[in-house]
């Protein structure tokens, strides 16, 4: 991710045409990003939102950035595309950078001639001034990389990909074909042909934009137990079976302790709190959970709770006895599977609550 920081002089109310301009400031930046493929009709499209003390855009590329040059880079790329009437019509792009605005609302007064000079020449910009730019500069350039990190985990959550914005993954490092030989005479006797993996990414719709535009807008913070799920889906590509198995153990737990304690009464008396707070997770999985589902969904849960209480066992055969033997790819894509699933039980509990910034 690189970001550029350059402050745009906009929105000037004359004082002295031949003097001085007081300025509004707002600042431009660009990030690379991966994995963000979108439809079409959304080129071009922003995201509005407010961030820490600021008004925070997040632009897309206009469908005139396109290019079909795939040799080199560029700001977006198209994916797919249909034949009509001997035309491409174009269907995806890939997105490789976007850009963000942020207005914080200040303003400083400045000779009117800057605004006709080149942005880094700095010769008519008083010394103070300078100084003050600098330390709005840095400001607007950590509101725009916290702001960029803050959109990526709400795209993520709100369009259910968990790969936009990850970097891409290393490939093998093969110097020659792979074979199999005679120990012997270390003849050759067959080529290894291998695997390649090859990671597609779903593209953004229109409803799922509108989503995250609506969360956005609302401030609304992705729940951890999200942000762990889509670590674990991210360590499975990067054949990190521990590091995925203890993830999704710990979203899971996270999310049936959440779900629980969110139901309880608020007069309950402290020391009850305290001990359902302090309780074991199988506790949980067994009884306080299952307790908050319909009828319906409690014989469907069972399964899932198998699934899980074989989740929690790995994980801390893991953790505790460093036995791995069982963090396997097959295993990982199954707790992955039954996580999701645990996620769905949240629309058949009463009152669910959303996290605010």
């Amino acid at each position: 991710m690189c970001g550029l920081a350059s402050l745009l002089l906009l929105n000037c109310v004359e004082q002295n045409m031949n003097e001085s301009k007081t300025i509004n400031l707002e600042s431009l930046h660009r990030f690379q990003i991966d994995y963000l493929t979108v439809e079409y009709a959304l080129m071009g499209m922003t995201h509005v939102f407010p961030f820490d003390s600021a008004t925070v855009t997040v632009a897309l590329p206009g469908p005139e950035s396109i290019s079909n040059n795939l040799h080199e880079f560029s700001i977006a790329h198209r994916r797919s595309y249909r034949e009509e009437d001997h035309k491409q019509i174009i269907l995806t792009v890939d997105i490789n950078a976007i850009q963000i605005e942020v207005k914080i609302g200040d303003t400083i007064t400045l000779p009117s001639a800057v605004l006709k000079q080149k942005p880094h020449t700095t010769e008519l910009i008083p010394e103070a001034d300078k100084v003050r730019l600098k330390a709005i500069g840095e400001r607007v350039d950590e509101i725009a990389h916290e702001a960029f990190e803050y959109w990526i985990s709400i795209m993520r959550w709100r369009c259910d990909n968990h790969r936009i914005g990850r970097p891409p993954l290393p490939g093998p490092r093969v110097l020659w074909q792979n074979t199999l030989r005679d120990t012997e005479s270390k003849c050759y006797v067959w080529s290894i042909s291998g695997i390649t993996e090859i990671l597609m990414t779903t593209e953004i719709t229109a409803t799922g934009w509108a989503h995250a535009q609506t969360s956005l807008q609302a401030r609304e913070e992705v729940p951890v137990y999200i942000l762990l799920l889509d670590d674990a889906r991210e360590n499975l590509n990067r054949h990190d079976y521990r590091r995925s198995i203890i993830d999704l153990a710990i979203a899971c737990e996270v999310f049936m302790r959440m779900m629980v304690l969110r139901a309880i009464p608020e007069n309950l008396d402290a020391d009850m709190r305290a001990m359902i707070e302090g309780a074991n997770i199988n506790q949980y999985l067994k009884k306080f959970l299952p307790n908050l589902l319909t009828e319906d969904r409690k014989s469907s849960f069972r399964k899932l709770a198998n699934d899980l209480g074989s989740l929690f066992d790995l994980r801390n055969k893991i953790m505790h006895m460093a036995d791995s033997d069982r963090a396997t790819k097959e295993n990982c894509v199954r707790f992955i599977k039954a996580t999701a699933t645990l996620f769905e039980t949240e629309k058949t509990i009463e009152n669910p609550s959303t996290v605010r910034r």
